[in-house]
């Protein structure tokens, strides 16, 4: 009797067995909890399959529009790839539904959930259209940038504020905490490997920019009040202040103008203005109107919002200013901004809030502040990111001029970058100007002829000053810190 018993139940669960093969098995087990599914890095890694009898319905990624792949041949039995990449610890899982021989992805509303932080990079990402790596690439961050977080999708993705508008980085890349910008393995890894446009060196980066700045440069200053103070700015509400310079090893005078609404839990970047010989820090606010220039730009929305300084260039151990000094003497002390300069940058650093690093960093100067300029530029491309030069004097390379003979800051075969060049070097200079003649043009031209990427035009009509000053103030504070 009990042998009879075991067999009709095994007969029992043969038959249950039977009828579940028989069974259409439209529904494919899908993750409990989907809010928990987080999107994966944004690049693309080795896929994974598993066979399945038929698509469900949603999918765990978004794709931007239903989209049609290439016909293959297919097995008379239909399948789905569930393609799987990894993010840390989290998994993704990527439903492609077969039909025929076309293949076609399916994409669904991503929901976001709105937040407020202020959130850091981890490493180099890529900023897209929309929460996944199938919407186009608008830009990137850089490792350590902070990024206002405006809300997070339920896959993960977050939406940032990013150059005026709203995108998204995939919610891996972004901590809360600012990471130490350091290369490892890990860090490698996590980096856009798939697109190498991520990977452009400054000189790609500069060739780039500067033929879009090159393209848009005004000959003369817009005639729209632009150097009469802002209604809306700073311009007037300039600190002035002193920094103890270890070149001069006495302290220094500087003007900072801080932009409207500074606010110290943001970071500003930062452009350091030089004068002319014989001047002060004073003189690009009371007679260039630079301060206002840039008041009124940024006010329009023309310009990034920065903090401004304008340091006496003048360094030296024994007096503040050159007074009574000929000329011949003189010049070794404004040659000594090109070390002093360090002195300042790391006093601002320590007292304002500036954004670090060359993307943050400009320098811009007017006849021997162009000079000086240009010789941080050559000296430091990787502290500074823009360097800009109006009507710059002689003596940046040997050459002599009515005053006198200029042993030059470097040989003529040295005015080039080797490992690193700033994003945006820009001359100009009138063709009118008695003072420093055909200098900026002998620099252009031998720039062109090393092979340094720039951008050189002429200002018609003007002598040693404005309009040109205007001019070049105006083109070179349009592009500031926008290269990246």
């Amino acid at each position: 009797m009990k042998k009879l018993i075991s067999i009709l139940l095994c007969a029992a669960m043969l038959a249950s067995l039977s009828a579940c093969a028989n069974e259409d098995t439209g529904d494919v087990d899908k993750p409990d909890d989907t809010s928990a599914v987080t999107e994966a890095p944004d690049e693309e890694e080795e896929e994974e399959t598993e066979e399945v009898t038929e698509a469900p319905e949603d999918v765990t990624t978004v794709e931007p529009d239903v989209t049609e792949a290439s016909e293959t041949t297919v097995p008379e039995t239909t399948t789905e790839e569930a393609t799987t990449t990894e993010a840390t610890t989290t998994e993704v899982t990527t439903v492609t539904t077969t039909e025929a021989t076309t293949v076609t992805t399916t994409a669904e509303e991503i929901s976001v959930e709105p937040m407020s932080a202020e959130m850091y990079a981890k490493a180099s990402v890529n900023v897209r259209k929309g929460p996944s790596t199938s919407y186009d690439r608008v830009g990137h961050l850089d490792e350590g940038e902070k990024v206002e977080v405006t809300g997070v999708c339920e896959n993960g993705w977050y939406r940032i504020e990013f150059e005026g508008g709203e995108y998204y980085v995939g919610g891996s890349y972004l901590t809360d905490t600012k990471p130490e910008v350091v290369t490892t393995e890990a860090t490698k890894a996590e980096e856009p490997e798939n697109e190498p446009e991520d990977a452009k060196d400054s000189f790609e980066i500069a060739k780039e920019f500067m033929e879009t700045v090159e393209d848009d440069i005004q000959t003369y200053i817009p005639d729209k009040g632009y150097q009469d103070p802002a209604s809306n700015g700073n311009a007037n509400n300039i600190i002035k202040t002193t920094y103890y310079s270890d070149v001069a090893k006495q302290n220094k005078n500087v003007w900072i103008q801080l932009p409207y609404g500074y606010d110290k839990s943001k970071e500003y970047p930062v452009l350091y203005v030089l004068h002319g010989i014989w001047c002060d820090e004073t003189t690009m606010v009371n007679s260039s109107h630079t301060n206002d220039i840039i008041d009124n730009m940024t006010a329009e929305g023309l310009a990034e919002e920065m903090i401004v300084v304008y340091p006496m260039m003048y360094t030296d151990t024994e007096r503040l200013r050159p007074d009574g000094m000929a000329m011949v003497d003189t010049v070794p002390g404004y040659d000594a901004i090109v070390e002093d300069i360090l002195c300042l940058m790391d006093y601002m650093s320590d007292n304002y809030s500036v954004a670090e690093g060359k993307d943050n960093t400009a320098v811009f100067g007017f006849s021997m502040g162009g000079r000086e300029a240009l010789a941080i530029g050559f000296t430091y491309p990787d502290k500074f990111g823009y360097v800009g030069a109006a009507c710059p004097a002689p003596g940046l390379v040997p050459g002599r001029d009515w005053a006198l003979e200029h042993p030059g800051q470097f040989q003529n075969d040295e005015l080039k970058f080797t490992d690193e060049m700033p994003y945006l070097v820009l001359i100009g200079a009138g063709d009118k100007d008695g003072t420093v003649g055909s200098f900026p043009q002998s620099y252009h031209e031998l720039m062109e002829k090393n092979g340094v990427e720039h951008i050189f035009y002429i200002v018609p009509g003007s002598d040693h000053g404005d309009p040109a000053i205007a001019s070049v103030t105006y083109n070179f504070c349009k592009y500031v810190f926008k290269a990246k």
